[in-house]
């Protein structure tokens, strides 16, 4: 592959807006391909591309009501599920910028992510509002709790449990572009405070194209990767824009993992990173081992990652890379 930067699959032209801006991606899928499962999650809800559009449009209107415009830096706090895909893609569609948090984050690294993004919304799960009771003042104006939730504080933040449905739908997509900012991705933080990295449109669907664009619309790729880490929201994107379907986890499993594999027929992952080839390689091995769909994955290269790769019979690809300079490198 000499003098060739890039993977076989990745097309270096610009793409245009209905392949490369969400909002503009998930209106050609329902039209193309409305019937298709985009997602299965692991509570056995199904969507296909047509409720994926549904469902964002109902989500952009409740947002919307609650001043959410062009722009706006929104904070999400959502385990991976319906609700955080609801929640970004409704962003998206209203123009809006999605900022995923770390579950993880309290006190003084939560104070500091919330105050970075000088955010006015936060859209949160009820187990982690009391969190917030114990940091600074922000700039949040109000935190909507999905969901049930006990009463609690927020600091001067006014807190509105909120239900994501509506009978009402937002019909018509913001005018974004590839050089619009669609999200904010943290970094890990291994140097110092993790810093904000502002992802136009363009960034995410690129990483998506590079690191997983071998799928095609009869792929399934399972992702087990958190939406606040650029390994999940760029495997969406890189899926979403191929029309292939995704079956979404909550984490990584190494007891489930190889069912979930075989109960969704999943081709790919979203990656095989960390410590994660390590788990997979000490697991008691079987003669099912090599009895899987998996044909190709993105994972970390080494010599544990390529065992599981000759075990399990799959092919792999790998990389470098950086939330700040993903595509690039």
């Amino acid at each position: 592959m000499s003098g060739n930067f890039h993977p076989p699959w990745f097309n270096p032209a610009r793409p245009s807006r209905e392949d490369g801006v969400l909002p503009f991606i998930l209106e050609r899928n329902a039209k193309e391909v409305p019937g298709d499962i985009a997602f299965r999650f692991d509570s056995g809800e199904v969507w296909s591309h047509q409720s994926v559009l549904e469902n964002t449009r109902q989500t952009a209107t409740i947002l919307a009501s609650h001043g959410v415009e062009r722009g706006d830096l929104v904070v999400v706090w959502l385990p991976s599920g319906p609700d955080i895909i609801r929640t970004w893609f409704a962003l998206n569609y209203l123009g809006a910028v999605f900022v995923p948090l770390n579950l993880d984050y309290l006190g003084n690294i939560l104070h500091h992510v919330i105050s970075e993004t000088q955010a006015k919304l936060m859209v949160v799960h009820p187990g982690l509002v009391s969190r917030l009771s114990d940091i600074d003042h922000t700039t949040l104006e109000k935190v909507l709790v999905v969901g049930d939730y006990n009463s609690e504080s927020a600091g001067s933040a006014e807190i509105i449990g909120c239900s994501l449905t509506s009978a009402h739908i937002h019909t018509e997509p913001a005018d974004v572009n590839l050089w619009d900012p669609q999200m904010v991705i943290f970094t890990s933080g291994t140097t110092g405070p993790s810093k904000g990295v502002i992802c136009p449109y363009l960034h995410q669907y690129r990483v998506g194209q590079c690191s997983y664009g071998y799928m095609t619309s009869d792929d399934c790729i399972m992702i087990d990767l958190p939406m606040f880490h650029v390994g999940g929201v760029s495997s969406v994107m890189g899926a979403i824009s191929k029309k292939a379907a995704i079956a979404l986890y909550s984490g990584f499993s190494t007891k489930d993992f190889w069912d979930r594999i075989r109960e969704n027929n999943a081709t790919t992952v979203s990656g095989i990173i960390g410590a994660m080839a390590a788990f997979l390689h000490k697991a008691p091995e079987s003669e099912n081992d090599n009895n899987n769909p998996l044909e190709m994955v993105t994972l970390m290269l080494n010599e544990q990652a390529i065992a599981v790769a000759s075990r399990f019979g799959f092919d792999y690809v790998s990389g470098f890379n950086m939330s700040e300079l993903a595509v690039p490198l």
